[in-house]
Parts: C-alpha cells; sequence; structure tokens
C-alpha cells in the first residue's frame, strides 16, 4: 500500500513479506505512468489494477455491481476528431437529408444494426428535482426521450443524437456496470461542463460533443459558414461579437441560417462555432441565441 505525497513522491504505508518494492512499483507506473497523482484511488492486486473501488469490489464478488453511479467508471478519453471518426465508422455520416439528420432513418438504422428500440412517448419521471429527458437501458436494450419534449424539436433532437452518443461510445463500458443511464438538464449541457463532473466529465461530456458533431456535420459546418464568411465580406476568419449591432446581426443571422439549414438550437450552433474557433464572443452573449 502506497500514497503519493504532495511532491509526487511516493511513501510506503504497508507491502507483502518477501515481495520486492521495486517490482510492485515498476508494474504500477507502467500501468498508470504519468496520471498517477490525478487518480484518487489505486489498486493492484494480484497482477490487476484498479482506478476505482468499484471496480475492485466488483473483480473481487464484494459487490455485484454498480448501483447508478457512473461517475466511477472509468472511460478512454476521445478527442473530437476521433468522435469524428466513430461517426464516419458506423455510417452515420449517411442519415441526413439536404444536411438534417434524418431521425426516422437513423433510428431504423439503429434499430437494425443495435437491435436497439426506441421510445418517444413516455414520461420518464423525476430524479432527486429534475426531471429525466432521455435514458439507456441494457437490458434489454432500448433508448427513451421524454415525451414533453416533443414540443421542442431541438431539445428532443439533441437528447437523443446524446443517447444515441452513449449507445455508440459507451455502451459497451456502461452495460458492465449499470441497467441504465439517465439524463437530465444538468448531464444534457453544452455550456456547462464543469457542472457535469459530479455525474461523470468523460461519460456526459462525450456523449454532447458526439449530438453536436452528430447533427452538424464538421465539414459541412465548415463549407456553409466558409459560404457565409464571402458573401459577408468577413476576411478574417472568424465572428468577433461584442455590444455593437452590427457585431451582433452579423452573429445572429449566422446563427438564425445554422439553425435552420441543420435544425439545431442556435445555443447549439454558437458553441459549435465557438468550438471551431470560427466566433469569439467577447462578452459571452447568450441573448444572441434567444432572439426569434
Amino acid at each position: 500500500m502506497i500514497r503519493i505525497n504532495e511532491r509526487n513522491e511516493i511513501d510506503w504505508i504497508n507491502y507483502r513479506k518477501g515481495e520486492e518494492k521495486t517490482s510492485v512499483l515498476e508494474s504500477v507506473f507502467k500501468e498508470f505512468t504519468s496520471n498517477l497523482t490525478s487518480l484518487s484511488f489505486v489498486s493492484f492486486l494480484n497482477g490487476k489494477s484498479f482506478k476505482n473501488l468499484p471496480d475492485c469490489l466488483i473483480e473481487y464478488r464484494i459487490i455485484d455491481r454498480y448501483v447508478n453511479k457512473p461517475k466511477y467508471i472509468n472511460l478512454p478519453y476521445r478527442t473530437e476528431k476521433e468522435i469524428d471518426d466513430i461517426i464516419n465508422l458506423n455510417n452515420l455520416d449517411t442519415y441526413y437529408n439536404k444536411d438534417q439528420l434524418d431521425i426516422d432513418k437513423i433510428c431504423k438504422y439503429l434499430t437494425d444494426t443495435y437491435n436497439v428500440i426506441f421510445h418517444f412517448d413516455l414520461d420518464l419521471g423525476i430524479i432527486g428535482v429534475n426531471k429525466i429527458l432521455g435514458k439507456i437501458t441494457f437490458n434489454p436494450l432500448e433508448i427513451f426521450v421524454c415525451k414533453e419534449l416533443q414540443k421542442n424539436k431541438y431539445r428532443f433532437r439533441f437528447t437523443l443524437a446524446h443517447e444515441i452518443g452513449h449507445l455508440i461510445l459507451h455502451h459497451d463500458n456502461l452495460k458492465k456496470y449499470l441497467d441504465e443511464n439517465l439524463d437530465n438538464e444538468t448531464t444534457i449541457d453544452i455550456i456547462h461542463d464543469d457542472i457535469i463532473s459530479f455525474y461523470n466529465n468523460r461519460l456526459e461530456i462525450q456523449a454532447n460533443i458526439f449530438a453536436s458533431r452528430l447533427l452538424i456535420p464538421q465539414e459541412k459546418l465548415i463549407h456553409h459558414v466558409a459560404a457565409y464568411f464571402v458573401r459577408e465580406r468577413i476576411h478574417k476568419g472568424y465572428l468577433f461579437v461584442d455590444h455593437q449591432y452590427c457585431n451582433i446581426d452579423l452573429t445572429n443571422r449566422l446563427l438564425k441560417e445554422l439553425q435552420d439549414h441543420f435544425f439545431v438550437s442556435k445555443e447549439v450552433a454558437r458553441i459549435r462555432l465557438i468550438k471551431e474557433g470560427l466566433l469569439r464572443d467577447k462578452y459571452d452573449l447568450h441573448f444572441l441565441t434567444t432572439r426569434k
């Protein structure tokens, strides 16, 4: 048993009699390398390593499975480019109608491919004080989007794309530990990534990135914005928005075009533009996306 102190040094608390410290250390560092200090838990037993306590307890059959604790599940880090590649490898880039994701077609494809069933006509209830907007269950494999979201076409599409992200990106990891994964307004939030750290940063952030890039394909976005820049004689390669009316108007008109073209909310379009370096928002002007 070891502890990593504040100087990034190893303090031995206890070790098995007759076992060389160096061999254990080599195995630990080979497994965790430079990420060792960022972990809150490390267990190394009988040649197996664990980065969280629940996985360790499951391995030794002390518990059977997680109980709605997705924050403990370790997921591989994926860049936005890697998520794009996953979308393309799954042929999801073919289920569009004039650059808008065709919900019926992609759901049929996923049903045929994954044997997943979709439900859009149910009230999913409340967990704590938060209304459940979407969920995925693993036995049987089903995806749910709250029927209330039928009234908000943009929110419905993003929530569905988020759940599809869990299916494509996380199914193999989640099904080992969870019966279901629930999403509410906090987990399906592309603005405040820091808030969802209580759940699982990678789990929900990756699903949000997946949803954004599924709804607004990268190549199509760049093409559309480039045409807008040419039309509006914008030569610096990005929009800069402050409180000047001309900048607000240019940005708001582009957001409206993207909203109509890709069938997404202005907020989703705005965040994508910022992440792609195509929009620099000096004052974080959220009111742009609430204007009609």
